[in-house]
């Protein structure tokens, strides 16, 4: 994936169609001269086969996006994918910007449809093995789990818009009793508690579903019910106290490399929505990014004298990580302490969320429900709740795990991957933007494009 990613950013430099379809037929056709298959050698060498069913619950913008209802500038693109696939890439390219932009985007204060507009996730495991032609996601493990006996009767998917928080995709789509159904179904034709694999916010999403289902506010299935129906929780990079690109996805519209907008303004450098003020607004459309905050304050991220995750580095220089944005340039109206590195404003990560909060404005408070959750991610010390209401439900400093004495849990992730971490941010007056400023490198203390 790394390789294909390295590709496709040498041919985003000079773009055209020919140089895409050139990509994708390279990238495909070493994609499928490869001759490792990671499911055949665990049969033949290892004796594998497949033994409890398994749910798939993807992560965030891993999953397609389609057009069922839109205004008469999208008409063209009815059950097209607005996201995912090559049908984005043509209705990025063929569509009024700010018609597009209006389609992917929720309604800034309920989160919602916007009037006269319903786009929803596609459906099936094709819907999430590849993001593009050439970009696997979860093409790999399912041509795994076939090679020792899976098929479409004992492995399935849990599909989900992104852009909506755990509650709101239970109040639109009814995204968690469609999840317990699969389940329970699951157990009666299989006879066996599935496993279930959750990546990124789809093992937010999981956390949330296992306290739903057992609550009398939720699923109403009682106490024991995950134990019998999960036999296994695979967690693949999920995020249990936020990720610190959400606070920059928001406040600057930054994408890094999440989900490649950066790259895809070389093709199409007109549009809006690949301008960072066009993202952040989309951005803060979306009422996931209230469950990918970084939870817990400074007690879990530090402040501007250290870190739990300070480096060698860091420990012997006056930065630490807990300083988690540095800005310079123009007063941006909001109250700051000032730091003596870099010679501009230090915010810790509780700053720099109030500082989000600030610049967004009251839609984003009333989107991310703020008034409900703030104690998870914004206080000094994390508070529990009096009583545990369905608002702090997948929050994991709040929400502790269901009683399944039989459940067993795997938590995957990278090792010795450049993570973001913190950041230099500068104020750009004439977009009236924050933005990640790229031009600081600063080795010494692991500051690489800012």
């Amino acid at each position: 994936r790394m390789k294909v990613t390295s590709q496709w950013k040498d041919l985003m430099t000079d773009i055209n169609m020919t140089s895409f379809e050139t990509f994708f037929s390279l990238v495909s056709s070493e994609d499928k001269a490869s001759t490792v298959r990671p499911g055949v050698i665990a049969r033949d060498q290892h004796g594998m086969e497949k033994l409890y069913p398994i749910m798939i619950v993807p992560g965030l913008t891993t999953t397609g996006l389609e057009l069922w209802k839109g205004k008469p500038c999208a008409k063209a693109y009815f059950k097209q994918r607005l996201w995912g696939t090559m049908s984005m890439f043509s209705s990025l390219a063929l569509m009024d910007t700010e018609c597009w932009l209006e389609h992917i985007s929720l309604n800034e204060t309920s989160g919602l449809d916007p009037e006269g507009i319903k786009v929803r996730p596609a459906q099936g495991l094709d819907n999430v093995e590849y993001f593009i032609p050439g970009f696997w996601v979860w093409a790999k493990i399912v041509e795994s789990l076939a090679d020792i006996g899976y098929d479409a009767s004992d492995l399935q998917v849990s599909p989900y818009d992104w852009r909506l928080s755990p509650a709101k995709l239970q109040e639109r789509d009814g995204m968690f009793t469609r999840l317990k159904h699969a389940l329970e179904s699951s157990f009666e034709v299989h006879g066996k508690a599935a496993c279930v694999l959750a990546h990124s916010y789809g093992d937010t999403l999981l956390r949330y579903f296992m306290t739903w289902v057992e609550s009398d506010q939720g699923g109403k299935a009682g106490k024991g019910w995950v134990n019998k129906h999960i036999h296994r929780y695979v967690n693949i990079a999920g995020p249990l106290l936020g990720v610190p690109k959400a606070v920059t996805g928001v406040t600057a519209g930054e994408t890094s490399d999440s989900i490649w907008l950066p790259d895809l303004a070389s093709f199409l450098p007109d549009r809006s929505i690949l301008s960072r003020s066009g993202r952040a607004q989309w951005f803060r459309s979306m009422s996931s990014g209230s469950f990918l905050l970084p939870q817990g304050g400074t007690t879990f991220w530090g402040d501007s004298t250290s870190a739990p995750d300070d480096s060698e580095e860091t420990r012997d220089s006056p930065f630490s990580y807990g300083t988690f944005a540095c800005i310079g340039g123009d007063d941006i109206g909001f109250g700051r302490n000032e730091s003596a590195v870099r010679d501009c404003a230090a915010l810790t990560i509780t700053d720099a969320i109030k500082l989000m909060f600030h610049r967004g404005g009251k839609a984003l408070r009333m989107n991310y429900g703020m008034q409900d959750v703030q104690a998870a991610y914004s206080q000094e010390k994390v508070v529990q709740p009096k009583e545990k209401t369905s608002e702090v439900w997948g929050h994991p400093l709040l929400d502790p795990l269901p009683h399944a004495p039989d459940l067993k849990m795997y938590c995957f992730y990278g090792v010795g991957k450049q993570t973001e971490r913190s950041y230099v941010l500068k104020y750009d007056e004439e977009a009236d933007l924050l933005m990640i400023d790229t031009s600081v490198d600063d080795p010494s203390v692991q500051i690489e494009n800012g």
